[in-house]
């Protein structure tokens, strides 16, 4: 939710998903553009279901889906992107839950957070974006990274839980070349559990209630 509603896809004509999942983040930029979306999932209900949901919804004819790696695709594939974005694995040193689809798309079982800058690199066009969520000590390692690719943050969320609360999940929209970022923050909640201003606003577009009905 945060990081489909984050992403700004306004210019972009091409927009590549890595790991797909469910297919959320694809028919978000699809919702938010008129752009030609490629999806790709290793994983092959996530393809599957992603294939349906895609399907089924208006922008059927904007998005392509593949069952690939985002190594194999990367070596296949001749077309440059306007915007890359991931939910990536994430949790490299934690422990790894039992179901075979969690193990995919929360850990670095199947691809580390160096090799996804590797892999989206050269499908990158020179004034495209790297657009991810990352766990805070997760985003520093890609960070320091990626700067060996000249590819640095642009704009930062720094999302917290609650106001209480230290940031908990970074937003990164990296682009070729060293330039001041911006750095916003974000809370999701209040203390007493309720969304904040805030993330209503940011997310409003991808909700059944509105900011004004809340």
């Amino acid at each position: 939710m945060l990081l489909g509603s984050w992403a700004d896809p306004s210019g972009a004509g091409s927009i590549l998903d890595v790991g797909t999942g469910c297919g959320v983040l694809a028919l978000m930029m699809a919702q938010k553009s008129g752009c030609i979306i490629d999806a790709i999932d290793i994983h092959l209900p996530s393809f599957e279901e992603a294939s349906g949901n895609f399907r089924a919804s208006p922008w059927a004819c904007r998005i392509n889906i593949f069952h690939s790696s985002i190594r194999d695709f990367s070596q296949h594939n001749s077309r440059k992107y306007d915007l890359i974005i991931s939910n990536p694995p994430f949790f490299s040193n934690s422990i790894k839950p039992a179901d075979p689809a969690k193990l995919i798309s929360r850990h670095e079982h199947s691809l580390d957070l160096k090799s996804l800058v590797d892999y989206c690199f050269p499908m990158m066009k020179k004034d495209a974006s790297l657009v991810l969520i990352l766990p805070v000590q997760e985003s520093k390692a890609l960070l320091s990274y990626s700067s060996t690719k000249n590819l640095y943050p642009h704009k930062v969320l720094k999302v917290k839980a609650d106001v209480t609360k230290l940031p908990g999940r970074i937003l990164l929209r990296m682009g070729f070349g060293a330039r001041h970022s911006i750095e916003e923050e974000l809370s999701i909640c209040t203390p007493e559990g309720e969304f904040t201003k805030d993330y209503l606003k940011l997310t409003r577009d991808f909700h059944f209630f509105t900011e004004k009905d809340s």
